[in-house]
């Protein structure tokens, strides 16, 4: 870590190598982080995970998933899975999925769009066409005052009517 300090600003891009990404992954000080890494940055998210973003995940879960239920699209849903392509890049989402077949070598879903200007937000999953983003928005203002089961509902509502 020749050029990093020694405890690492987080929730920040930071330059790195991939051996200090490595390096500062390993330190226990960061264990319960969420750590990123991508061209040379690195982020550390550190930031405790509450029952609003836990209730978020959950209605995000419930959604894309009644969604593959509704459309007989094979899922495979994975919570904090780490994807690590070594000596490229690392990432830990709080939600991923894989579709059909599971190949992690070619199969990524991604709920914006990457690019090498910038992330452009997208309002329709390009993986899921019919899965709008204003349909999960939607779903997660419900759940502030509904249950799961009642967003499960109407969720499951809208995609049989679609």
């Amino acid at each position: 870590m020749k050029n990093l300090p020694t405890q690492v600003p987080t929730d920040i891009w930071v330059t790195a190598s991939w051996e200090d990404y490595i390096e500062i992954v390993s330190n226990s000080f960061y264990e319960k982080g969420k750590c990123y890494y991508h061209d040379g940055q690195l982020r550390i998210e550190m930031a405790p995970v509450g029952y609003d973003h836990s209730s978020d995940n959950t209605v995000i879960t419930l959604t894309v998933s009644l969604f593959g239920i509704a459309k007989n699209i094979p899922l495979t849903g994975l919570i904090n899975c780490s994807y690590r392509q070594q000596g490229k890049r690392e990432c830990q989402p709080d939600l991923s999925y894989y579709l059909g077949v599971v190949d992690v070598e070619k199969v990524k879903l991604l709920a914006f769009s990457v690019s090498q200007e910038d992330t452009p937000e997208i309002t329709q999953s390009r993986i899921l066409p019919e899965l709008e983003t204003n349909l999960l928005e939607e779903a997660l203002r419900r759940s502030r005052t509904s249950n799961q089961t009642e967003v499960g509902t109407w969720l499951m509502q809208q995609f049989q009517g679609k």
